[in-house]
């Protein structure tokens, strides 16, 4: 099993322990809107971090990086929920090129 197909495995353990824990429904509608959701919250945060936000104090650095991960483990469950290989996805489209 590819590291990156491990990481996706363990995304979707606690995803799922949250959605349980927490009752949350998810359809096929979901994982895209989440995704989309978590965009949005990255974007506040790269906004703050590079000082154009409206609160200028503070270090924004652990934001912008939470916001990363939250974005990059919502798009691997996306990928789950779909059943695309992303490893395999990303050796096609761009790792062929090396």
């Amino acid at each position: 099993m590819s590291e990156l197909k491990k990481i996706q495995s363990d995304i979707a353990k606690v995803s799922n322990f949250y959605a349980q824990t927490f009752k949350i429904g998810r359809d096929k509608d979901w994982y895209i809107l989440k995704l989309q959701e978590e965009m949005g919250e990255l974007s506040k945060a790269y906004i703050n971090y590079t000082g154009r936000g409206k609160n200028k104090d503070g270090n924004f650095q652990n934001e912008l990086i939470e916001e990363l991960a939250d974005v990059f483990a919502h798009l691997l469950l996306l990928c789950d929920s779909l059943d695309v290989d992303i490893n395999k996805a990303i050796q096609e489209k761009w790792l062929r090129f090396i």
